[in-house]
């Protein structure tokens, strides 16, 4: 074997060794590549493609599903797992700098002067540090997919995180189509993710822990980021003139020159571990019986923010015409009511909502004209409805 199958092999087996009895003995009789989970919508394969195109050096890189057929006491079985491999460098390295050229925003320092350096360099241990804290809190097993560890090849220039591979789920990766959220799959959806920020609500233990701490973005951070926020707000003013008029785009600057004030605010409030990328292409439904429980996955951008960062984001992606003012406002109070119950701590209502404001202005500069940003080179079929549903949100004047 090449020394990329022989790392491959010993993936497999060691996971495979996860799912048996201690100490058992097993053999490896079949290993079979599968089929990746097809997109919903194109903009994510297209990403993922320009992410992996420069792999020169036979690392294993993305998603890899594999179904492992082994011998136990003279009895064949099988199990599917799905590989997810990194670069030490991260898979964006590249990725962004090339976006931003074809875009023509120029910057005047290195992207890693930023906080998107931050953000998006090397993400594997983010994700490793989450699935870790399943054995700590046995809760998470229930609304993420089962963590059978990571490996490192010889060298430390690749790491691969093994877990479950999905299968037999509903609305996995399902974003283009905003008309299968409904009301009750949306409020699905905020149960599961409410029950995964009260393992770290308000916890001090956890969210202190440096690995976590230095996950949180700084206001120092944040003010030094905002010759980018800058020219993110004149790009999507000039890129999609019929989508952000002259009043949106004075709005987005009052945000940004405001940014001391209310990020100050921000970090006075309760914190918890949140995925930060909480939205249709992450997450899916488990089915049994009649009941659907979320399932949310890719947990490399994991950091210590407001839990609405994360119910804000949700709601910019799946609210239609169809979902009134009053019935977001139910979404976002039974977030609430489902963390206090989950936590065990009383939650404040009005402090609730002026922190879901506060995360509209947090992700009104940062996450969706990062979207824009790139829908302008790997087009999209949700991207615009976003900017949209944000101005919503903000009409509820919460911050």
């Amino acid at each position: 074997m090449t020394a990329n199958q022989d790392f491959l092999h010993s993936i497999l087996l060691s996971s495979v060794e996860r799912t048996v009895p201690l100490g058992a003995k097993i053999k490896i009789l079949t290993i079979e590549s599968l089929s990746a989970s097809q997109d919903s919508d194109k903009f994510n394969e297209d990403v993922r493609k320009q992410k992996y195109a420069t792999n020169q050096t036979n690392q294993l890189l993305g998603l890899h599903p594999y179904q492992v057929t082994y011998q136990l006491d003279n009895r064949e079985y099988s199990f599917e797992f799905m590989l997810k491999g990194y670069s030490d460098k991260g898979v964006d390295a590249e990725l962004l700098p090339a976006v931003l050229k074809q875009s023509h925003l120029q910057l005047s320092k290195p992207l890693s002067h930023y906080l998107w350096g931050k953000e998006f360099g090397p993400s594997a241990w983010r994700e490793i540090n989450f699935y870790d804290l399943q054995t700590t809190y046995p809760l998470l097993t229930q609304y993420t997919p089962r963590y059978f560890g990571h490996y490192q090849n010889s060298g430390g220039t690749n790491i691969v995180l093994v877990q479950e591979y999905l299968t037999n789920t509903l609305l996995l990766n399902e974003v283009a189509d905003i008309t299968v959220w409904t009301h009750n799959i949306i409020l699905t959806a905020i149960t599961g993710i409410a029950a995964i920020h009260s393992c770290s609500y308000e916890n001090p233990a956890l969210l202190m822990d440096p690995k976590w701490k230095s996950t949180q973005n700084t206001l120092e951070e944040m003010t030094g980021s905002i010759e980018l926020w800058n020219k993110l707000a004149e790009f999507i003013r000039l890129t999609y003139p019929n989508l952000v008029s002259e009043k949106d785009y004075q709005f987005h600057l009052k945000i940004i020159n405001t940014l001391s004030q209310w990020y100050s605010e921000s970090l006075k409030l309760p914190h918890a571990l949140i995925q930060n990328d909480f939205n249709p292409r992450n997450i899916c439904f488990r089915q049994k019986h009649e009941e659907l429980t979320l399932c949310a996955y890719d947990w490399e951008r994991t950091e210590v923010n407001l839990p609405q960062h994360d119910l804000a984001e949700f709601l910019i992606f799946t609210l239609s015409d169809k979902l009134s003012n009053e019935q977001i406002m139910k979404f976002i109070d039974h977030h609430r009511l489902t963390l206090e119950q989950r936590a065990q701590k009383t939650i404040d209502k009005e402090q609730w909502e002026y922190g879901l404001g506060l995360s509209l202005f947090d992700l009104h500069i940062n996450r969706i004209p990062f979207l824009l940003l790139f829908n302008n080179v790997f087009v999209s079929q949700f991207a615009l409805r976003l900017f949209a549903n944000l101005k919503r949100l903000l009409a509820l004047n919460l911050a």
